[in-house]
């Protein structure tokens, strides 16, 4: 089935890099055996990895990407805090309209998709309501 693939690739003018490629079977045990093209070339098996932003993990949860975001959005909250959030020159209006533009967007990216259980809305909560406080104490000191 591999060099079907890596045929039908060719055919579309694709090149497979196998040094580079890697599989993950999607609710298998972690100790699967790497996949064997024949000679020295396998594709080796992760349990997860990051794609176009997302983390995909191999037990089919959300739980390693809801991590991700949720440190992502801490992180940009954290480099944003002095330069815009706690600056006095800029009016809550404004700030506001970056905490929504580029705080919020970074932790909720894919959320429309996520298999949602009752322990992520609390991590959500929990990050969105300390964020928020941050904010309304910030506008109250001004």
């Amino acid at each position: 089935m591999t060099s079907e693939f890596i045929l039908c690739a060719q055919r579309w003018g694709l090149t497979v890099r196998i040094r580079k490629t890697k599989g993950m079977a999607v609710g298998q045990p972690t100790s699967v055996d790497p996949v064997q093209l024949g000679g020295d070339s396998r594709i080796d098996m992760v349990d997860g990895f990051r794609y176009l932003g997302s983390v995909l993990s191999a037990d089919g949860t959300v739980d390693a990407d809801l991590a991700a975001r949720l440190a992502q959005a801490s992180r940009l909250f954290g480099v944003l805090r002095y330069p815009i959030f706690q600056c006095v020159h800029l009016s809550v209006h404004t700030k506001r309209l970056v905490y929504r533009a580029i705080v919020l967007p970074a932790l909720l990216y894919g959320a429309e998709t996520w298999p949602i259980k009752a322990g992520h809305i609390r991590r959500l909560n929990t990050v969105l309501s300390l964020s928020v406080f941050s904010e309304i104490v910030v506008s109250i000191a001004e």
